[in-house]
């Protein structure tokens, strides 16, 4: 590959890395929304164990049952999946930003033998 193709794909990183920022921030914004979410749920199930269902219950035993509650599993589970997909997104940018000064390193070596530098 010769150093201007090199320089062209460095040219291209830093767009496909905000490609890849954008997702992180909207990423981020699903991270933050749903865990809202979980905690008015949370909210709304402790007030029903605690003032509207049929038996008196500790707050340990609320925390119990809250905590294996369906619709919190779900949300949970949504919450998982949301933060494995962003964990994978920093992987990523992080391997770009590692092609990137690879790709440097590339040229400017290139540039060294060919006696430009």
């Amino acid at each position: 590959m010769s150093i201007t193709n090199l320089s062209n794909k460095l040219i291209q990183l830093p767009y496909i890395i905000i490609k890849f920022q954008k997702k992180i921030f909207l990423l981020r914004k699903k991270i933050k929304d749903t865990s809202l979410e979980i905690d008015k749920i949370y909210q709304k199930k402790y007030l029903y164990y605690k003032n509207d269902f049929n038996f008196t219950l500790k707050d340990s035993e609320i925390k119990n049952f809250i905590e294996r509650d369906v619709d919190i599993l779900e949300k949970r589970k949504d919450l998982d999946k949301v933060e494995v997909a962003y964990e994978n997104l920093m992987d990523i940018i992080k391997s770009l930003d590692n092609v990137r000064w690879t790709i440097k390193s590339i040229i400017d070596n290139e540039k060294f033998k060919a006696g430009i530098i």
